[in-house]
């Protein structure tokens, strides 16, 4: 009897031992996928960063590209706009006085 109840505290024992042991390799391992897992996720952000900066970059380049066009198409009909407004204001008035006056 006594040699049974010495095995069996000795069974505890080692069992106790076996489960300490065990949860520290299981934090060690799960300290070490921390650090993996951030160092990958860092990574990836960088590149996702390195990304969205050019995607920025080509968005802020085509907006600019086309506020550029219409501001240029307006320009480029100020010259036959002015033209138009001379027309109107000084030619035509005389054109409807030289036609009243033939009549």
């Amino acid at each position: 009897a006594r040699r049974q109840a010495v095995m069996t505290i000795q069974s505890y024992c080692r069992g106790r031992q076996a489960r300490r042991t065990l949860d520290r390799s299981n934090k060690a391992a799960l300290v070490i996928q921390r650090k993996v897992r951030l160092r990958r996720f860092q990574r990836v952000m960088r590149t996702i960063g390195f990304l969205i900066v050019g995607l920025q970059r080509v968005w802020r380049a085509r907006r600019t590209r086309v506020t550029t066009e219409a501001s240029l198409g307006r320009l480029r009909r100020l010259p036959g706009l002015w033209k138009g407004r001379a027309f109107r204001k000084r030619i035509r008035p005389q054109w409807t006085e030289a036609a009243t006056t033939i009549q």
